[in-house]
């Protein structure tokens, strides 16, 4: 199965997102994203994000935090793509890819998450 196919909100302000773009990667573009550069509200317009400059890779074949939420990726389908952050800076900013349109396994750590574009897997 090859990923991704990818559908971004970073060509126009959407939900207060500014610049933040998703491609497949470089080195493994069947398997991988990076999510990079931009501003963004969390999903309660209560925390600012401001990445930069920092690239946030997403490996598929990974469960949690950088990679997929929860399960296995499956063909055929449509992921929300997601950065989640630490509002009190003990983690890193991180994106991570879910099944889920409304309601992400959000990763243990991280108390802010927006949604940022979608990702399609093929068969």
């Amino acid at each position: 199965m090859a990923l991704f196919s990818v559908n971004q909100y970073g060509k126009a302000p959407f939900q207060f997102i500014n610049g933040i773009g998703i491609e497949n990667s470089p080195f493994l573009p069947n398997t991988n994203l990076v999510v990079f550069y931009g501003r963004t509200l969390d999903s309660n317009y209560a925390y600012q994000l401001s990445m930069n400059p920092t690239l946030l890779l997403i490996d598929s074949s990974i469960i949690g935090i950088g990679g997929l939420d929860k399960g296995p990726l499956l063909p055929n389908k449509v992921y929300g793509v997601y950065v989640a952050w630490d509002p009190v800076g003990v983690n890193q900013p991180a994106a991570f890819i879910s099944s889920s349109y409304y309601h992400p396994t959000v990763p243990y750590g991280y108390d802010a998450v927006q949604l940022v574009g979608y990702a399609a897997t093929d068969g």
